[in-house]
């Protein structure tokens, strides 16, 4: 965990009393359901987009969408290796209207829990007609816990004029450091041309 903040920049008298408080049992403010963060900015990191959220405290949590084309797994392999670690993330063009994007990372994380999982999707110009064709290797890494390997779904395929194309990966962190357990869940969302992950739940 330290690492992981360290890597982002954040002084150590910061993350120090984060972590410290988290191994206690405590909360820190990106694990509060409802808690709006304080900045939010948009970055490149290791062929990803990461969306990154600061909140009052200091503490960070992360979602990730890989860019095609921009080689594989960076993100997850941060973690550990596993199979479900390599993704290709290759665009193609069924058609002049439709960018289909292969195998891609679709990952959040906030120091102590990342959650992933691989989707290919279409993109189609006009309006709503963006898809998820497949979603797989649903994978979850916890620290101070455990979280078992997420249920994986698609939840709608194709995007209509009530929403987009989502599938989400859901599980349960179990802290062992008294600090209770919570559900977490990430989305990805398919429509209007484009595509964005989004968590749910405490953290």
């Amino acid at each position: 965990m330290s690492d992981w903040y360290a890597a982002r920049g954040v002084p150590e008298a910061t993350y120090g009393p984060l972590i410290d408080r988290f191994l206690d049992g405590g909360m820190m403010d990106s694990m509060r359901e409802g808690q709006s963060p304080a900045s939010v900015k948009v970055l490149q990191r290791d062929g990803f987009t990461v969306t990154q959220y600061v909140f009052a405290d200091g503490s960070i949590s992360e979602t990730e969408m890989q860019n095609p084309n921009a080689g594989g797994g960076a993100g997850i392999s941060r973690r550990a290796v596993t199979p479900q670690s390599v993704g290709q993330c290759a665009s193609t063009t069924p058609s002049h209207y439709d960018t289909r994007y292969n195998n891609c990372v679709v990952a959040a994380d906030n120091s102590f829990l990342q959650v992933a999982f691989h989707a290919t999707y279409d993109i189609v110009q006009g309006d709503n007609n963006d898809l998820i064709n497949e979603v797989s290797a649903p994978y979850a890494y916890a620290i101070a816990g455990t979280a078992p390997t997420p249920s994986l779904k698609i939840t709608k395929r194709n995007e209509n004029a009530s929403g987009p194309a989502t599938a989400t990966a859901t599980t349960v962190y179990n802290s062992s450091r008294g600090g209770g357990s919570f559900t977490a869940s990430l989305s990805l969302k398919v429509g209007n041309n484009k595509a964005t992950s989004t968590k749910g739940g405490s953290w």
